[in-house]
């Protein structure tokens, strides 16, 4: 977790020195090689059926290109309103899976969404009027943290699906796997 939540102040550091798309490689590049060992020591390399390949390769896509979004909307914003933006992704759950898998959406929960979007327009908003904040950079940032979110709920929803046939870490390697 501590790694985690170091992404942020070391991609701030690293501002722009390194590759965003070597970055989001290198990430998911030992992740899937660490998992490897623990896929390898539970018999569980067989890759996904022909028939599922379409949606781990969606999985992949929503999975890995967040991180591209996120090492250049870091560098254009701040570390805190980088953090934020992109644990947003609740929210972008929330109000995506009553259309795309048909969970509830209640009234309260609409309240909810509303406050916590409400939030979100308050931090890239950044104290600034819309006109001048259109020209910033920090929008342009500010945006490509937003849709790394969006990608990451997207994720979520269709984990979650995949999650039921096949056991988590299998949904989490191949989808970083392909996405490397």
């Amino acid at each position: 977790m501590a790694g985690i939540a170091a992404t942020y102040p070391i991609l701030k550091y690293l501002n722009g020195a390194v590759d965003p798309y070597l970055l989001a490689f290198l990430r998911f590049f030992v992740a899937s090689l660490a998992l490897m060992l623990i896929m390898a020591y539970k018999h569980s390399l067989r890759p996904p059926p022909k028939s599922d390949l379409p949606l781990f390769l969606m999985l992949a896509f929503t999975a890995t290109i967040p991180t591209v979004f996120i090492v250049i909307g870091v560098a254009h914003t701040n570390t805190i309103v980088s953090a934020i933006l992109v644990n947003t992704n609740p929210l972008v759950v929330a109000l995506l899976a009553p259309f795309l898998i048909g969970e509830l959406m209640t009234v309260k929960k609409a309240l909810a969404l509303s406050v916590g979007f409400l939030g979100v327009i308050s931090v890239v908003l950044n104290g600034q009027s819309f006109g001048a904040l259109f020209n910033s950079t920090y929008f342009f940032g500010s945006i490509l943290l937003v849709a790394a979110a969006f990608l990451s709920g997207l994720y979520a929803i269709y984990a979650k699906g995949a999650v039921r046939k096949y056991d988590g870490l299998y949904v989490t390697f191949f989808s970083i796997t392909l996405g490397c």
